[in-house]
């Protein structure tokens, strides 16, 4: 038991400085540590019902709320007025 508890310390721990870095931070905070914790599968499936204190979110936006392209795939960009409504 303890040496299961060992490893999936030191993932969580490795997974969370790896977040950190990213995010040009010399500390782990509760934030590194639930974003490490939800970006692999496997660790988020196995603490899928704890809450990390002072964890925050997981950064998400829908994509109805992004930002539409301009242009689109079209190429000219014009709307096609010749079939009636």
């Amino acid at each position: 038991m303890a040496g299961v508890l060992e490893y999936l310390t030191a993932e969580i721990i490795e997974l969370a400085g790896s977040v950190c870095e990213e995010n040009k931070r010399s500390t782990i905070s509760p934030k590194h540590l639930n974003l490490a914790i939800r970006s692999d599968p496997e660790l988020n499936k196995l603490m899928s019902k704890i809450t990390v204190s002072q964890g925050g979110m997981l950064p998400n936006i829908q994509e109805a709320l992004k930002p539409q392209k301009k242009g689109g795939k079209s190429g000219s960009g014009k709307v096609d007025n010749s079939q009636p409504v």
